[in-house]
C-alpha cells in the first residue's frame, strides 16, 4: 500500500481550511439591550442560540448597545445612525423593543425581541421588521389576578422611560378597575410609601431596580401593606412573596431559538416582515404563593387553588422553635407532664403524714352538761349539790414513743417519694422523645407537601407539553386527557399530604400545650450534626460495621440498666416493700407504746344549789383543775392471722416487684437492640434512597425531553413521573426515619444527648470508649 506524500496532505488540508474560512461571510448584529442585569444576561442566551444555529456557516460579530435614557427622550438619536454598519439589529428587552417597533421603516432587517402587543396577524407585515410575541400577556395576567382577588384600584409601579408607553398600552386594556401608574425613585421604602391610600392592589413589573435586593424590599413592603400583588414575571417573582403569577417559567430557551431562528431565515434572504411573529410550546405557569396569602387573610376558592401551583405551602409564623426551645416547651407546658408532676408533690405530702404520727398529738375540748331541775334537786337532798349547768374544759395530750411500723411507714413513704422521683424522669424522658419524634413528623410532613407540591407541578409541566403538541398535531387529545388524571390524582396526594401536615401540627401544639392552631416554624435539622449519641463525630466515625453497632449496643444495655429510671423506680418499689414486710414481722412480737395524759377545768357552775362558799368551807375548791398522765403499751395477740397475711402478702408483692425488674431490663436490653438494628437499616436507606432519588429526577427530566420530541409515549412518562414521585418520597423519608430511630435509642439514655451539656456529653462518650477498651482487653 503506497502513502501520500506528507507535503501533499498537508497542503490539502490548508486548502481545504482556506476554502472554509474564507466561503464564510462576516455578519455583524447590532443587539439593542434594556440596562438592567436579567436582560443582559437573556442577551448572552440569544447570542449562544443564534451561534449554534448559523455559526457553522457566518462569521458572527455581535455588538452590543445599552441604551440609556437619552434614547427615551424627545430628542433620542436615531437608532440606525448609532448602528451603522450592522446587517441586522435585534432589540432584547421590553423597552428596546418598544423604540424599534414604532419607527416608520426599516433600512435593514430588525427584530423587535420582546413585544407586548399582540396581532392577529402571523406576521408584522412590515418590511425588514419583525416581532417576537411576548410569552407575558398582561390582559390574562389580570383576569387571573382577578380571580383571587377582586381588586378595584390596581398600582402599578414604572419608571420614567416606559411610563408613557405602559400607559397607553394600559388604556387600550378593557378592563373594570381603575389602573394607576406609581412612579418609582430608585429608592424602595420612598416608593412603597409613595402608594396612594386608595390603591388595593399592586402588578409588579420586573426590572425597574439595579439590584434584586432593592426588588426584594420593595415586595417585602407590598406585603407589610397587606396589599394582594401580581407578578408579570412569573414563578422567580412569587419564590420571593409576590402572591401570584401566571406566565410562564421555562420560556428563556423557547424563545431564543425562535429569534435564532428568525435570524437564520433572514440570512437566508427571507423578508423579516413575512417571518412568524408567535412563539409555540411555552405554556402559562399558574403558582400561588401560600405564604403570602396566608398573611394577606386571602382565601382563593378551591376551584382557583386547584388549577394552580403552589408555593411557600408552609406559612410563616413569628412563632418558631428549634428542638431545644421545642424539648423546654413541652417540659414547661405539658398537661400530662404535669399531672404526672404532682404525683411527686403528692407523695411528699404523704411523707408528711407519715412523719406525723410520729409527732405529739394534741387537742382541747370543751362541754357543758345541764340537768333538769328533779335531778338536781334529788342530787342536792342526797347532799350533792349540783349545779343544773356545769360547764368544763380539757386538753389532752399523746405522744408515740415506740412504733415499729409507725416508723417503717415513714422509710415507705420515702422510698415512694423516690420511686415517684424516678417515675417522673421516665415520664420526661417519654415527653422528651414524644415532642423530639413530632417535630420530626412535622418537618417529614413539609417536606411531603413540597415533595407533592413538585409532582403536581411536574404534572402541569407533562400536561403542558402534551397541550402544545395536540395543539401543533404531534399527538392526540387522549394525551392530554390522560394526563388531566394524572394531575387530579397528583393534586389528591398534594391534598391528603396537607391534611396529614396539618394534622401532626395539632398534635405538636397539644404537646406543648398552645393553642391547637396556632401557626408556627421549625428548624429543619436534617443537616445538624452530633444531636444524639451516635451521630456525635467521635461515636460515628467508628460504626462502620454490625460489629460496632453491637458494641454500642453492648455499652448501652450497660450504661442503661445502671441508670434507667424505670429500674430506678422498681428498686425503690422494692424498697418499701421491703421495709413494709420487716415492719410486718416485728409487729408480731413488738409491741407500741404511747404516752396520754390529760389537763381538765371547770370553767363555769350555773344554776347550783348550793352556794360556792359551803364548798370552800369544806376545803374544796371546785374550779381547781385536774390532771392525769399514764405510759401504755399494746400487743395485739389475735387478729385473725391479719398480720400473717399481711406478711404473705409483701413476699409475693416482693417477688413480683423483683421479677418486674428483671422484665424491664430485659425489655430495655431487646428494645435498645431492635432500636440499633432499625437504626443501622435505616442508615444505609438514606444513602440508597437519595442515590434513587438523583436518579429518577434525571431520568424523568430525561423522558419528559424524549415525550416533547415524540420518542417516548405518555405510559413512559407517567411511570417515569411515578417512580421519582416514590423515590423522593422514600428519600425523604429516610431522612426523617434515621433521625427518628436515633431519637428512639436517646430514649433509653435517662441523661439525654439532645438536653445534656458540653461536659455531660463528653463524659458520656468518655464512658462509652472506656467500655469499648475494657472490653477488647477483657476478650483478649
Amino acid at each position: 500500500m503506497k502513502y501520500l506524500p506528507k507535503n501533499y496532505i498537508v497542503a490539502c488540508l490548508v486548502f481545504l481550511f482556506g476554502v472554509n474560512v474564507y466561503s464564510q461571510t462576516t455578519t455583524s448584529i447590532s443587539l439593542l439591550v434594556d440596562k438592567n442585569e436579567p436582560i443582559q444576561i437573556f442577551s448572552q442566551q440569544i447570542e449562544k442560540e443564534i451561534a449554534a444555529l448559523i455559526g457553522q456557516n457566518h462569521r458572527l460579530n455581535f455588538e452590543k448597545f445599552t441604551l440609556g435614557e437619552d434614547y427615551y427622550s424627545d430628542t433620542q438619536p436615531d437608532i440606525f445612525d448609532v448602528i451603522e454598519g450592522s446587517d441586522l439589529v435585534l432589540s432584547i428587552g421590553f423597552l428596546s423593543s418598544q423604540l424599534l417597533g414604532k419607527l416608520d421603516s426599516y433600512p435593514i432587517p430588525s427584530i423587535a425581541g420582546i413585544q407586548l402587543e399582540y396581532s392577529e396577524n402571523s406576521s408584522s407585515g412590515v418590511y425588514n421588521y419583525n416581532y417576537i410575541e411576548s410569552p407575558f400577556s398582561i390582559e390574562e395576567d389580570l383576569v387571573a389576578f382577578k380571580s383571587i382577588y377582586p381588586f378595584e384600584r390596581l398600582g402599578v409601579f414604572v419608571d420614567e422611560a416606559s411610563a408613557s408607553a405602559l400607559g397607553s398600552y394600559f388604556q387600550k386594556l378593557e378592563v373594570d378597575h381603575n389602573i394607576e401608574l406609581i412612579p418609582v425613585s430608585g429608592k424602595p421604602d420612598v416608593d412603597v410609601q409613595n402608594i396612594p391610600s386608595d390603591i388595593d392592589a399592586i402588578y409588579f413589573l420586573p426590572y425597574l431596580y439595579e439590584t434584586a435586593d432593592q426588588e426584594q424590599q420593595v415586595i417585602d413592603g407590598i406585603n407589610e401593606r397587606r396589599l394582594p400583588s401580581f407578578s408579570l414575571l412569573g414563578r422567580s417573582d412569587v419564590d420571593r412573596g409576590i402572591m401570584a403569577s401566571i406566565s410562564p417559567s421555562d420560556y428563556i430557551d423557547t424563545y431564543a431559538r425562535r429569534i435564532a431562528l428568525n435570524v437564520m431565515k433572514i440570512l437566508e434572504g427571507k423578508n423579516a416582515g413575512e417571518l412568524p411573529t408567535k412563539v409555540s410550546g411555552i405554556a402559562s405557569d399558574f403558582v400561588i404563593n401560600m405564604s403570602t396569602i396566608d398573611k394577606l387573610q386571602i382565601y382563593p376558592s378551591f376551584e382557583v387553588l386547584s388549577k394552580a401551583s403552589l408555593v411557600d405551602l408552609d406559612p410563616q409564623s413569628d412563632i418558631s422553635y428549634n428542638l431545644e426551645s421545642a424539648i423546654a416547651a413541652a417540659l414547661i407546658g405539658n398537661l400530662s407532664f404535669q399531672v404526672e408532676a404532682k404525683d411527686v408533690d403528692i407523695q411528699e405530702a404523704e411523707i408528711g403524714i407519715a412523719k406525723s404520727n410520729l409527732l405529739p398529738s394534741v387537742s382541747a375540748s370543751t362541754s357543758i352538761a345541764v340537768l333538769d331541775d328533779n335531778t338536781s334537786d334529788f342530787f342536792a337532798m342526797a347532799g350533792f349539790p349540783t349545779a343544773q349547768a356545769d360547764w368544763t374544759g380539757s386538753i389532752e395530750i399523746s405522744q408515740l414513743i415506740y412504733s415499729r411500723s409507725a416508723w417503717a411507714n415513714v422509710a415507705i413513704q420515702k422510698s415512694l417519694l423516690e420511686a415517684e422521683q424516678a417515675g417522673l424522669s421516665a415520664e420526661k424522658m417519654n415527653l422528651i422523645t414524644d415532642i423530639c419524634v413530632t417535630y420530626l413528623r412535622c418537618l417529614q410532613a413539609q417536606a411531603n407537601v413540597e415533595v407533592q407540591n413538585n409532582n403536581v407541578r411536574s404534572a402541569l409541566y407533562n400536561l403542558n407539553i402534551a397541550k402544545t403538541k395536540a395543539n401543533i398535531g404531534t399527538t392526540s387529545s387522549a394525551d392530554v386527557y390522560g394526563l388531566e388524571t394524572q394531575l387530579a390524582i397528583k393534586k389528591t396526594g398534594l391534598n391528603d399530604a396537607q391534611t396529614q401536615l396539618e394534622q401532626v401540627r395539632i398534635a405538636f401544639n397539644q404537646l406543648i400545650n398552645r393553642p391547637l392552631d396556632e401557626q408556627f416554624t421549625l428548624e429543619d435539622i436534617r443537616d445538624i450534626d452530633g444531636i444524639t449519641l451516635l451521630s456525635d463525630e467521635r461515636i460515628n466515625a467508628q460504626l462502620q460495621s454490625r460489629y460496632d453497632f453491637r458494641n454500642v449496643a453492648e455499652f448501652l444495655i450497660d450504661y442503661v440498666i445502671n441508670n434507667a429510671p424505670e429500674v430506678e423506680q422498681v428498686n425503690w418499689g422494692i424498697d418499701a416493700q421491703m421495709n413494709s414486710l420487716q415492719a410486718n414481722r416485728n409487729s408480731l412480737w413488738q409491741p407500741e407504746i404511747g404516752l396520754q395524759g390529760s389537763l381538765d377545768k371547770r370553767i363555769g357552775r350555773y344554776g347550783t344549789k348550793a352556794p360556792k362558799e359551803n364548798f370552800e368551807a369544806l376545803g374544796v375548791d371546785i374550779f381547781a383543775p385536774t390532771w392525769n398522765i399514764g405510759v401504755g403499751a399494746s400487743l395485739p395477740i389475735f387478729q385473725g392471722k391479719l398480720r400473717k397475711n399481711r406478711i404473705q402478702k409483701d413476699k409475693v408483692s416482693l417477688l413480683q416487684l423483683e421479677t418486674t425488674r428483671d422484665l424491664i431490663q430485659q425489655d430495655l436490653s431487646s428494645g435498645i437492640r431492635i432500636a440499633l438494628e432499625n437504626l443501622s437499616n435505616s442508615s444505609n436507606d438514606v444513602k440508597y434512597l437519595r442515590d434513587a432519588a438523583e436518579s429518577s429526577s434525571k431520568y424523568l427530566k430525561v423522558v419528559q425531553d424524549l415525550y416533547r420530541e415524540g420518542v417516548v409515549t405518555i405510559v413512559n412518562l407517567i411511570d417515569a413521573q411515578n417512580n421519582a414521585l416514590s423515590a423522593e418520597l422514600g428519600y425523604v423519608s429516610s431522612q426523617f426515619q434515621y433521625l427518628i430511630d436515633a431519637i428512639v435509642v436517646e430514649r433509653f439514655l435517662n441523661n439525654s444527648y439532645l438536653v445534656a451539656s458540653e461536659e455531660d456529653k463528653s463524659t458520656l462518650v468518655n464512658e462509652y470508649f472506656n467500655f469499648i477498651l475494657k472490653n477488647d482487653s477483657n476478650d483478649k
